[in-house]
């Protein structure tokens, strides 16, 4: 009976070891996907930030005659909303500002810094990786593996402990 009982222990350890490990890819692979999503459009977003357009309103604007809230027309909703994507697109590009300098900085301490260059052509400066290669003088093949180790660099500075079951 001892015996039966040590062997479903062992499989239940066992079977949460793996379930752990499938949970833990999971949660790399979308950090590394989320990292790669916010670089490839980083320049999009930047844009939207620096030109989204919009009225002001008072959104606590409240109606002194009867003292109930004041009902927003469609525009005027529309207009919040984009106010408050604006809001949300800066705070997350100065993040990823903030990610790329710290990354920018290990790199070039490191002296390894055409990795960080390659990232940044291709994100940031839009080139294609035949170009990156010429422009660092290295194969296509570096420039695509160089990209990919400061992506999950910059996961990590995007998304903190929760990216550490990457490595």
């Amino acid at each position: 009976m001892e015996n039966i009982e040590e062997i479903v222990r062992e499989t239940v350890v066992t079977t949460i070891k793996e379930y752990e490990k499938k949970i833990n890819e999971h949660n790399r692979r979308k950090i590394l996907y989320n990292t790669k999503l916010l670089l490839k459009n980083y320049n999009e977003l930047k844009n939207h930030a620096l030109n989204a357009v919009y009225k002001n309103i008072d959104c606590e604007e409240v109606d002194k005659e009867n003292g109930e809230d004041v009902n927003y027309s469609d525009d005027e909703i529309l207009i919040e909303s984009i106010k408050k994507s604006k809001a949300k697109t800066i705070i997350m590009i100065a993040h990823i500002d903030v990610a790329l300098e710290r990354v920018k900085v290990k790199y070039k301490n490191k002296g390894i810094f055409e990795k960080y260059k390659a990232l940044e052509l291709y994100y940031i400066e839009e080139k294609e990786k035949e170009e990156i290669a010429k422009e660092i003088n290295c194969s296509i093949k570096s420039v695509g593996r160089w990209i990919k180790e400061v992506e999950e660099d910059i996961g990590i500075n995007l998304f903190g402990i929760n990216s550490m079951s990457m490595h």
